[in-house]
């Protein structure tokens, strides 16, 4: 019976031996899948954010250049200019949309970058506004000021954007970065 006894604990033995690498090619590949998980996560994030940045540089270059076309008319007093302001507005809104999917997909640096951008647009359509309005209350000499003023800041804020997001994107490239602070997105 020597001989049944070894037999069956070097079955014993193949049978453990066999359980202990399942579990462990199991165990290898579940984490496989979490790091390829992660990574597909990750890609998918980046995208989407990279999306929605493209979106309010190109809805916000659009708004820059109707409100040069806007601003302009007004200033001169140009029979196009309340077609132009109208124009202005829809570019306005289209902006509005681009810079609402910042706000909720962009981590703190891209949403407060987006934030200034977009007030200077903001305030620019406002001033040309005023412009045509004449609005006795602001004066066409301080609306002329402001519009212009907003519109060098503008044109500065959509580039400062610009260069955040692109930091942005670089950083969520680098291998094994650290989480920034407030980037829980």
């Amino acid at each position: 019976m020597p001989d049944v006894d070894q037999g069956i604990a070097g079955l014993a033995g193949a049978i453990a031996g066999g359980l202990i690498g399942i579990v462990g090619t199991l165990g290898a590949a579940r984490m496989t899948g979490r790091a390829q998980e992660q990574t597909q996560r990750a890609q998918w994030r980046r995208q989407v954010r990279r999306d929605a940045y493209s979106q309010f540089i190109s809805r916000a270059s659009q708004a820059i250049a109707v409100a040069e076309a806007a601003h302009q008319a007004a200033r001169d007093n140009t029979p196009e200019a309340a077609e132009s302001y109208k124009v202005l507005v829809k570019a306005q809104a289209a902006l509005e949309e681009a810079y609402v999917l910042v706000q909720l997909e962009g981590p703190a640096q891209a949403a407060e970058a987006a934030d200034e951008a977009h007030s200077e647009v903001l305030g620019w359509k406002i001033n040309i506004g005023w412009l045509l309005e004449e609005s006795p209350r602001v004066g066409r000499d301080r609306a002329l000021r402001e519009a212009a003023g907003a519109s060098l800041l503008a044109v500065d804020r959509l580039h400062d954007f610009t260069e955040v997001c692109r930091e942005l994107l670089d950083e969520d490239e680098k291998p094994g970065r650290p989480k920034r602070p407030g980037a829980g997105h």
